[in-house]
């Protein structure tokens, strides 16, 4: 949360180092990755998106939002085989 905050009032920098340190413990809360994801989504870093994505899916299958948002993710960077 204090990631996205950090990017709503623009100071990127901050918001980027919140979010490596988080994405570093290698997460598996969907709550938690929710918010990563819109973080990665708001920078422009798309590839992040898919791999936290695709690593939590691995935990949470039965998940639908994280499944439709690794599909648009796929979408976003053209991988047509994933989709």
């Amino acid at each position: 949360m204090k990631a996205l905050t950090l990017l709503k009032l623009q100071k990127l920098p901050e918001a980027a180092d919140i979010v490596a340190e988080v994405k570093s413990t290698k997460p598996t809360d969907p709550v938690i990755a929710k918010h990563l994801i819109q973080v990665f989504n708001d920078m422009g870093q798309y590839q992040e998106t898919t791999a936290l994505l695709e690593y939590v899916m691995a935990f949470s299958l039965e998940n639908e939002e994280l499944s439709e948002e690794l599909f648009f993710s796929y979408v976003r960077e053209g991988k047509l085989l994933k989709q």
